[in-house]
C-alpha cells in the first residue's frame, strides 16, 4: 500500500489492488473510496480499509467516530500481541479514560471493565522506565497482568467482533463506496 502522508489530503489517489484509496480529509474525516464491483466481489476491502485508517492515521486527523475505533483497535493490538504490560509500556499515557469510554462506546463493556482493572493495578505502584528487552521480559515474566489477559482473551464476544459491529453500524464515516 502507498501511504500519502504528508502530501495534499484534498484528492491524492493511488491504485492497489483492485481498489482505489482516496485520502481526503473533510472536516477531520478521513474515509477510502472503495469501488462498488470490487466491495461486491472483496466485501473483506471495507474492514481492510477500516484497519488502514485506525493503524495508520494520526488520531488529529479522526473524528470523534474514527477515534473511537483507532482506541478500541490500538488496546485490542497490544492486548493480543503482548498483554496489558505491553499495553501500558507502548502507551505510556497518563490517562486511559479515552480508551475506556472508547470500549463503552462500541459497547464492549465487559473488556472495558477489564481495562479499568489493570490500569487500577498499573497505578496503584511507582513505575521505573524498562531499559531494555531483557528488564521487559523479566518484568513480564513476573505475570502482574496475566489474570486480566486471560480474562480478556476469554471474553465474548471479542472485541474484533464488536469493532465489525461497529464498522457495520458506522461505515459512512470510513468508506465512501463509489462506482
Amino acid at each position: 500500500m502507498v501511504w500519502c502522508r504528508g502530501q495534499d489530503a484534498a484528492s491524492k489517489a493511488h491504485h492497489c489492488a483492485n481498489t482505489t484509496v482516496m485520502y481526503h480529509n473533510e472536516k477531520n474525516m478521513i474515509r477510502r473510496k472503495v469501488r462498488k464491483i470490487d466491495f461486491n466481489d472483496k466485501p473483506y476491502l471495507i474492514w481492510n480499509s477500516f484497519i488502514d485508517i485506525v493503524a495508520m492515521e494520526a488520531e488529529d486527523d479522526l473524528n470523534e467516530v474514527q477515534i473511537i475505533g483507532q482506541k478500541a483497535f490500538i488496546y485490542d493490538s497490544e492486548i493480543q500481541n503482548g498483554g496489558h504490560m505491553q499495553f501500558f509500556e507502548n502507551t505510556k499515557l497518563t490517562n486511559y479514560k479515552p480508551f475506556i469510554d472508547a470500549l463503552k462506546n462500541m459497547s464492549a463493556f465487559e473488556h472495558a471493565n477489564i481495562l479499568i482493572e489493570a490500569v487500577r493495578i498499573y497505578e496503584s505502584k511507582q513505575r521505573n522506565e524498562i531499559k531494555d528487552k531483557y528488564e521487559y521480559s523479566s518484568i513480564a515474566l513476573d505475570g502482574e497482568f496475566d489474570k486480566l489477559d486471560f480474562k480478556y482473551y476469554r471474553t465474548k464476544p471479542e472485541l474484533t467482533e464488536l469493532m465489525q459491529s461497529f464498522l457495520k453500524e458506522n461505515e459512512d464515516q470510513f468508506i465512501e463506496l463509489t462506482e
